[in-house]
């Protein structure tokens, strides 16, 4: 898992904005792509986890995401897996941060 995350996953910080300098939200998220002939693979990460969700891309797109938005899921079982199974690279900073 640390080797895909390392390649194709994603650590997102984001935040919602409505209306002048009002700050309505923010919202962790943890990603991984592949191409959609690994949609299987991609499906077994929510068993492997025991969370997330397995989505397209896009309409007309040939690759797929499997996501976790759940701040507990990602406080929970993310964060504790990935200090086990350190994940190398630049993606350790966004993991990190």
């Amino acid at each position: 898992m640390a080797g895909f995350v390392s390649g194709e996953g994603c650590f997102l910080i984001q935040i919602a904005k409505y209306g002048k300098d009002k700050l309505d939200g923010v919202s962790l998220s943890f990603k991984v792509s592949q191409h959609l002939r690994d949609e299987l693979l991609l499906r077994s990460f929510i068993s492997f986890f025991g969370c997330g969700l397995f989505n397209y891309h896009g309409v007309n797109s040939k690759s797929g995401v499997f996501i976790i938005r759940k701040f507990s899921d990602i406080s929970d079982k993310i964060v504790p897996f990935f200090k086990n199974h350190e994940i190398r690279g630049i993606k350790r900073k966004d993991f990190e941060d």
